[in-house]
């Protein structure tokens, strides 16, 4: 939780500098909500919003291996070099169950790359699809 709106705006402002400023108010808008003590928690509506980072889901290893396995085309996995979502073990595991993985990380980039990035992302992207 945030302390107060100026903190979380702080955060969004500072983290995530390269998304869209109409974009972080509305994660702000639909994805925290002021409790009673004057602190921003996370809020986010099931019918608006599905986060894979369910403890059901984003701990239980078995989900992941087979449920990836079955993928039997080729796929590229962008990695941002900084992401506290996907860590290098997790994206070599991928790429390792995968049957045609391929694996790319993006230095100095955290979970939002494509919007850090995107002509490097669509660059690396466009090779991969013409190999």
């Amino acid at each position: 939780y945030f302390k107060n709106k100026k903190e979380l705006i702080d955060f969004y402002n500072h983290r995530y500098a390269a998304l869209p400023t109409v974009f972080r108010d509305r994660i702000i808008r639909y994805g925290w909500k002021e409790n009673k003590l004057g602190q921003y928690i996370t809020s986010y509506d099931k019918n608006v919003w599905f986060s894979i980072t369910d403890d059901d889901i984003i701990n239980d290893s078995n989900f992941i291996s087979q449920n990836v396995e079955h993928i039997k085309v080729p796929v590229l996995i962008i990695r941002a070099g900084d992401s506290d979502i996907l860590t290098q073990k997790e994206a070599e595991n991928f790429q390792k169950i995968l049957k045609y993985g391929s694996l790319t990380i993006i230095p100095n980039t955290t979970h939002l790359v494509l919007i850090q990035v995107p002509e490097k992302c669509s660059l690396i992207m466009l090779d991969y699809i013409k190999h």
